[in-house]
């Protein structure tokens, strides 16, 4: 039975439903600089969609969940790139803090 709920579950998921879980919605548009993105995560599974970027790409760190995006000591647990229009979903994630940028961390 648990399968059949998590099968079902994964597939809602492929059109953009999440029953449960973290969902993250990050929208700037400050002059030239846009960015539009949506994350869910639940149960070590998460979803990165890039919606819009001016870059072009929506670049995400995923922080231990006791820093701030502004004063993190400890290297990301993650860090990665998704293009414009596009998705990427990743297994075995811990708990995380998002912080997304539409430019690549320096």
């Amino acid at each position: 039975m648990h399968e059949l709920l998590a099968l079902l579950s994964f597939a809602l998921s492929l059109f953009g439903v999440h029953l449960g879980g973290t969902s993250y919605s990050n929208q700037l548009h400050d002059g030239n600089t846009v960015l539009h993105s949506e994350a869910w995560s639940d149960a070590g599974r998460a979803r990165f969609e890039c919606v819009e970027s001016s870059s072009g790409h929506c670049y995400y760190r995923l922080l231990p969940p006791e820093c701030s995006a502004d004063a993190c000591r400890q290297a990301p647990l993650r860090q990665f790139a998704v293009a414009e229009g596009s998705t990427v979903d990743l297994a075995g994630v811990p708990e995380f803090r998002l912080d997304v940028s539409p430019f690549a961390p320096r």
